[in-house]
């Protein structure tokens, strides 16, 4: 079994990233404790524009136009990177694992 490259698997994950982030989209989550050092509660707020950061992608393309791409499922390879270090690889492999269920983690919290 040919096994596929790194960047077309990571396009795969943002796009499914992307639909499963857009559920939350324009959401607040409050989180409180009695544990946190300088606030009782820290909201949580969901927008387009985010979604570049928690990628950990590199790309030309505007934080919004980026979601929207990978919304549609419309990104193509050339149009961002993933991998050009191995550093760049690592952080984008880490936070990929963790975006794609961001929704789920959110929801059931």
């Amino acid at each position: 079994m040919i096994e596929q490259p790194f960047k077309t698997t990571i396009k795969e994950k943002l796009t499914l990233a992307a639909n499963n982030y857009s559920k939350l989209i324009n959401k607040k989550i409050i989180i409180a404790s009695n544990d946190f050092e300088y606030a009782e509660s820290y909201v949580i707020r969901f927008y387009k524009t985010n979604f570049l950061h928690l990628t950990g992608v590199k790309t030309e393309l505007s934080a919004e136009h980026f979601f929207e791409k990978c919304l549609a499922g419309s990104l193509l390879e050339e149009e961002f990177d993933c991998d050009s270090t191995d550093q760049r690889k690592g952080l984008v492999r880490l936070k990929m694992k963790h975006l794609i269920n961001i929704n789920t983690f959110l929801i059931n919290f």
